[in-house]
């Protein structure tokens, strides 16, 4: 194919790229640490650790001032072009038809797809990964000094870039060292780290603002992630699976065309490999030492959220394989043949089938809707206490940018630090009975004056309170106040949009935030099963059933009970039942309830 038909091809396939990610990217907040990360851009305050100064600067000027519609939406209208300018680097790395039809199979993998429109800090993140790759290919740009400052700037956005820096190491190598380019490295470097520095003129005392950065050694803390563990992302569960599986599924499910060039040329073409051999070498430790750091101090936790919340940490080591393979394509080009391209361009078709309905948040609007039915009917200047990191960063998003019930008082996720307490009771210290910074924060608010709600169980209180059941919340409320009724079970919610099945994939946020709805009736038919009222029970997880119709947990229980009353409504439960069970997973649904 000639040069000026492949620069036609790779307009066009860009273009669509740009339109794909347009169409399905996000209108409203979505899962994970989004919804902090864009609040905290929006007003300058610091995020949880490490705190990522440098995307909280890049992202302030589009989320505040360029209207998309609202603030989240020109996030992931800004990240979607950060993800396309990586992909352009990764093209002009080896510009070529055969790299082109690489870059589209990653272009349209499930992780990188998913955070190419997500506002979070990993497209940022692979900008970087992008721009290293780059100049090892072409060494000589290192020659420029600003390129030095670019690359060096990946220290302030993500903490897991040192993973990488034998590669940033082997490309000043290569560019031929000089004494100029280790001062001005070490130099930008240090400046990067410094950066950090930054986030104590972030309004380290606003009450969003994560921990209480009033020293160097508090930040220096803040980027080592102290307060949950360096290197630790979950406790090892029963429920968990190895991290150089998790890694293989992904590379599998979404690489396979590649993995099958890639074997093919290393059993054809060995001897072509020896050109590169050292640089493979440097990517493939790198590689390496990731995927074995992450498989002795984290696991893959499949409860609740479960890979969604997980599979962002795949980006980099995914990223690090397609270096490998690029590595040596370079040298194969003239051995590109032609049944090649229709396999690469058969693992993106099958991308794009497969992984449409998962990262298409056009319509994905469930938790948003679940934070506006949550708060809507709290009595003004009640307390409500948003827990999870994606229920309560969503909550802080709109409650603080858009200005949603803004008469209520919300207590943030970073509830159970000392010094979260300490900055609630600063800002608003009248819903609490005493000012003690070591008070639970929880156990301190005066419920004899304030009302206090939550969307889930505390692990711990100290008061001695009540909990109701009011619809999707929780309402707590003092023993003595004894005329509260056990349940206060809605039929009907104002949906915004509610998530079709097709959009649920293993664990997807829209499918465990839709389960809410149900959750009260649910927790009625518990109590109706240990008290042998199969017939109530019934009737209670019908209406589960009804406000959660994608949940397989109220489904399966629904079965268990009709299978107790010998009903003839029972092959027709099991029947969606299943359905269900190939849309969600039956590792979550299907565990062993009390009842």
């Amino acid at each position: 194919m000639g040069k000026y038909k492949i620069q036609v091809l790779t307009t066009v396939v860009f273009f669509l790229l740009g339109f794909l990610y347009i169409y399905c990217s996000p209108f409203t907040v979505q899962s994970g640490d989004t919804g902090e990360l864009v609040t905290n851009s929006f007003f300058l305050r610091v995020s949880h650790p490490p705190g990522y100064p440098l995307w909280t600067l890049l992202y302030h000027l589009p989320i505040k001032y360029l209207n998309f519609g609202n603030p989240f939406a020109s996030a992931s209208i800004f990240t979607i072009v950060i993800g396309l300018s990586s992909l352009l680097i990764l093209y002009f790395s080896i510009p070529s038809l055969a790299n082109l039809l690489v870059i589209s199979i990653l272009g349209t993998a499930t992780v990188f797809w998913r955070y190419f429109l997500l506002p979070d800090v990993f497209a940022l993140h692979i900008l970087f990964l992008s721009l290293l790759f780059f100049v090892i290919m072409k060494p000589n740009l290192l020659d420029k000094w600003w390129v030095l400052f670019l690359i060096s700037l990946s220290v302030s956005n993500h903490h897991t870039i040192i993973f990488v820096f034998p590669l940033f190491v082997f490309a000043l190598v290569k560019s031929g060292l000089t004494k100029q380019k280790m001062v001005l490295s070490i130099l930008f470097g240090f400046f990067s780290f410094l950066f950090y520095l930054v986030l104590q003129q972030f309004h380290p005392q606003a009450y969003g603002s994560w921990g209480n950065l009033d020293s160097v050694d508090s930040v220096i803390k803040h980027f080592l992630r102290q307060e949950y563990g360096t290197f630790s992302l979950a406790k090892e569960s029963q429920n968990s699976q190895s991290w150089v599986l998790f890694f293989l599924k992904y590379l599998v499910r979404d690489f396979w065309a590649i993995m099958l060039m890639f074997g093919y040329f290393l059993f054809r073409y060995f001897n072509v490999f020896k050109k590169s051999i050292k640089t493979g070498i440097i990517i493939v430790l790198c590689l390496v030492s990731y995927i074995m750091v992450f498989e002795f101090f984290a696991r893959v936790s499949l409860d609740v959220s479960g890979e969604s919340t997980f599979e962002r940490f795949l980006i980099m080591p995914l990223l690090l394989f397609l270096f490998v393979f690029l590595n040596y394509l370079k040298d194969l080009l003239d051995k590109f043949k032609p049944w090649m391209s229709i396999l690469l361009s058969l693992n993106v078709g099958m991308n794009l089938w497969n992984n449409f309905e998962q990262v298409n948040y056009k319509n994905k609007t469930g938790i948003h809707d679940r934070i506006v039915n949550s708060f809507e009917d709290l009595p003004p200047k009640s307390v409500f206490f948003a827990h999870g990191d994606t229920f309560g960063f969503a909550s802080y998003y709109l409650h603080e940018v858009l200005g949603f019930r803004k008469d209520i008082y919300l207590i943030h996720t970073g509830w159970e630090f000392p010094w979260s307490a300490a900055k609630a009771k600063i800002k608003f210290p009248e819903i609490f009975f005493n000012n003690k910074e070591s008070e639970f924060i929880l156990s301190a608010i005066d419920l004899k004056k304030y009302q206090l709600f939550s969307n889930t169980f505390p692990s711990v209180i100290q008061q001695k309170i009540r909990i109701i059941m009011e619809g999707v919340v929780f309402r707590y409320s003092l023993v003595e106040d004894d005329h509260l009724e056990t349940h206060r079970c809605k039929e009907k919610y104002s949906f915004l949009k509610r998530p079709q099945i097709t959009h649920f994939y293993r664990f997807e946020e829209n499918a465990y935030f839709d389960q809410a709805y149900g959750s009260c009736h649910f927790d009625l038919a518990l109590n109706y099963v240990k008290e042998g009222k199969l017939e109530l029970a019934k009737s209670a997880l019908e209406s589960s059933v009804m406000l959660s119709p994608f949940s397989a947990k109220y489904q399966e229980r629904l079965c268990f009970v009709l299978s107790e009353l010998k009903s003839t409504k029972l092959t027709a439960c099991e029947d969606r039942l299943n359905f269900l069970l190939t849309k969600t997973s039956p590792q979550y649904y299907l565990n062993k309830y009390d009842f």
